[in-house]
């Protein structure tokens, strides 16, 4: 039984290599690839590499189960079912266990973009990688390359939660009539040590552990209920946008030795996944966009994934929806300030504020419009100071928010104005001043909230006014 089982394997094999199909290996863009890598016929691993999107904020704070299986390579004449391989699987993971009502993924917003045939491969993608299945049939679908890979593109970078599941690809396809039709997805999975890979004579090694996969998956589950717990689902869509911003902030130290690293296909970083920033604590940009994103999902906030630059660096941020609008929202540049304070300065940008210093790349992820400024920080949660001759900008909504949130600081934005040379008049005029606007409504609000002269420290455009 054996030989006929291997003269059959090899008749295929012998069958494939009269066809026009090839198989190739692909970095999905969110690495920062700009344009699709171009196709190298006839090879069966070649590599494609791109900068990794690991910019450095600007303010910095301080195996078991292995399996192998075989890839009967398809004809192209052959029927949707053209791949077989047997391969461990995880279970079908579960969402953390908590108090929120998270998001659908039908609202997931790169899905929420695609057509209904493209919804359909979307949807088999991401239930291969649920199961850690290491083969997507794509023929029934005729679909192109670009259509795969920008399908592929929105299935990562709408689901951080999918943290085993590696950035390479492959895939066979065949050409008929000058047209390319994908036949098969391959997929490769990773438990931060060990990934599968595919050889040359199309022997697929699934060696990577699922057993650990699985214990990476339950340890990150933990983690989130706990964090969630601390999230009341009665604050409104802003304020729990606002605690979640702090956490991330307070979850994850920016891996600076990360930095200019190529993701490797067998050792596996763990800095651009929720992983590495739930259990690590260490995360370059892409890990602080993931978890916020995921985050957000979790206590019923659409937000998503944006690609780009900042500082001629690859660069990775969010774009978040509230009461309908969307906002920009750069955690990793949010990270790291005076006494570890958090920042607020890239905290519900519009589009046009973003780009004063974010490029932003639009060309594979669909981006949602942001022009709203409703929700910016300086409208909710801080205050702005234009001048000391007038009270500062939203004193009132801002000192109600740091008696809610029992906030250590009041953020005082000054207008791009140097908060030096304005910092001992505005402690005078409106904070130690009996008759000022800003003491004269926290005694009529009853509030106990007082100011700590001594520890108010401050940036070149922002007093952090310390709360005691």
């Amino acid at each position: 039984m054996f030989k006929k089982l291997m003269a059959a394997f090899l008749c295929l094999l012998l069958i494939f290599s009269l066809t026009a199909c090839s198989l190739n290996i692909k970095l999905p863009v969110n690495q920062n690839e700009s344009n699709p890598p171009s196709e190298i016929e006839g090879s069966s691993d070649n590599t494609t590499t791109s900068p990794d999107i690991n910019s450095t904020p600007t303010k910095p704070q301080g195996s078991g189960n292995n399996s192998s299986g075989i890839i009967v390579k398809p004809s192209p004449n052959t029927s949707s079912q053209n791949s077989t391989v047997s391969s461990p699987v995880i279970e079908a993971p579960t969402p953390p266990d908590t108090h929120h009502t998270a998001l659908l993924k039908e609202s997931y917003y790169q899905y929420s973009t695609l057509g209904a045939n493209g919804k359909k491969v979307y949807n088999d993608i991401c239930a291969a990688i649920e199961a850690t299945q290491n083969v997507v049939h794509l023929s029934r679908y005729n679909i192109s390359y670009d259509e795969m890979w920008i399908i592929y593109q929105k299935v990562i970078a709408d689901n951080p939660q999918y943290f085993w599941v590696s950035k390479f690809i492959q895939y066979t396809h065949w050409n008929e009539n000058g047209n390319e039709k994908i036949v098969d997805l391959f997929l490769f999975y990773t438990d931060g040590e060990i990934t599968d890979n595919l050889g040359e004579n199309g022997q697929l090694s699934s060696v990577a552990s699922r057993d650990k996969i699985g214990s990476q998956i339950e340890a990150v589950n933990q983690k989130l209920e706990a964090i969630l717990s601390t999230i009341p689902s009665s604050y409104t869509d802003v304020e729990k946008e606002r605690l979640i911003h702090d956490i991330v902030l307070s979850q994850i130290s920016y891996d600076h030795s990360a930095v200019g690293q190529s993701l490797s296909r067998v050792n596996y970083s763990r800095v651009y996944d929720i992983y590495g920033a739930l259990i690590n604590k260490k995360a370059v940009c892409e890990g602080y966009s993931r978890l916020f994103q995921y985050l957000c999902y979790q206590v019923g906030l659409n937000a998503t994934f944006v690609n780009g630059t900042s500082d001629n660096q690859a660069h990775a941020w969010n774009a978040v929806k509230l009461d309908g609008d969307w906002y920009h929202i750069d955690t990793t540049w949010d990270d790291g300030s005076t006494n570890g304070i958090p920042l607020y300065d890239y905290f519900n940008l519009t589009a046009e504020q973003i780009s004063l210093s974010h490029i932003i790349d639009n060309e594979f992820l669909s981006v949602p419009s942001a022009t709203a400024t409703e929700l910016s920080f300086t409208n909710t949660f801080g205050m702005m100071l234009k001048n000391l001759v007038s009270t500062p900008l939203n004193y009132q909504k801002a000192i109600d928010y740091a008696v809610k949130f029992k906030s250590p600081y009041i953020h005082i934005m000054t207008n791009n104005k140097t908060a030096t040379h304005m910092y001992g008049g505005f402690l005078m005029a409106y904070v130690f001043n009996s008759n000022s606007d800003i003491q004269r409504y926290i005694k009529e609000k009853g509030y106990s909230l007082k100011f700590d002269e001594s520890s108010t420290p401050y940036t070149d455009t922002c007093i952090f006014l310390k709360c005691k």
